[in-house]
């Protein structure tokens, strides 16, 4: 069972679908991809994110990584 189903939580949008799906990025990005990057990489995509104002300080504050 996935993670999200199990705490009743919708799933995130895939990070590379996040440009056509801005209006469901309520409940966070997955940041798996077909090749999965490594943590340095994931870290560099979350900071773009954060850069380009897809997320703010509240909504860093009420997050969960999973």
């Amino acid at each position: 069972m996935h993670a999200t189903k199990y705490l009743g939580v919708k799933s995130a949008v895939p990070y590379n679908l996040r440009k056509m799906m801005q209006n469901n990025m309520e409940y966070g990005i997955n940041f798996d991809t077909e090749t999965t990057p490594n943590m340095t990489t994931e870290i560099d995509f979350f900071e773009q994110l954060i850069k380009d104002k897809v997320y703010n300080a509240s909504d860093l504050t009420n997050s969960l990584a999973t």
